[in-house]
């Protein structure tokens, strides 16, 4: 899926950020590590993290390019299990999220979400993306 109708996709980022980020200290983590890989690709596209474009809409990630009038909503997710451990001598201290069912409900949420929007917005499109190290998600 193209971000915000550049050449930059959503499988290209996701492909590339294991090799850059394997790990992430929390969800914030993950939304300003796929947000600056959008933007080192393509300058052009403006990166809005925890906007609300519309009147009771949230946001993590939105990008747009103006000049293509075309707009991209994205919700990330991080379950995680309890881990601590140290990567590229970075230390990491991850949660354990639990509640897999509360949590698996909230990606649907976010699917409805993206999705209304989108559907409200021409030139735009929308994904979620969910991201983390327990396998029970």
């Amino acid at each position: 899926m193209r971000i915000a109708g550049s050449e930059v996709t959503v499988e290209d980022v996701m492909r590339e950020l294991p090799a850059l980020r394997p790990v992430f200290h929390s969800e914030a983590d993950f939304q300003l590590a796929f947000a600056w890989q959008v933007k080192q690709a393509d300058p052009l596209i403006d990166v809005y993290l925890e906007t609300r474009p519309a009147p009771g809409v949230h946001l993590d990630l939105a990008f747009e390019r103006r000049d293509l009038g075309a707009y991209t909503a994205i919700e990330l997710k991080y379950p995680t299990r309890k881990w601590v451990g140290e990567v590229d001598r970075q230390r990491y201290e991850l949660k354990s999220h639990g509640a897999q069912d509360i949590t698996a409900y909230d990606v649907v949420k976010d699917i409805v979400r993206v999705e209304r929007f989108i559907a409200s917005r021409p030139s735009a499109n929308g994904a979620v993306i969910v991201v983390g190290n327990d396998p029970n998600f």
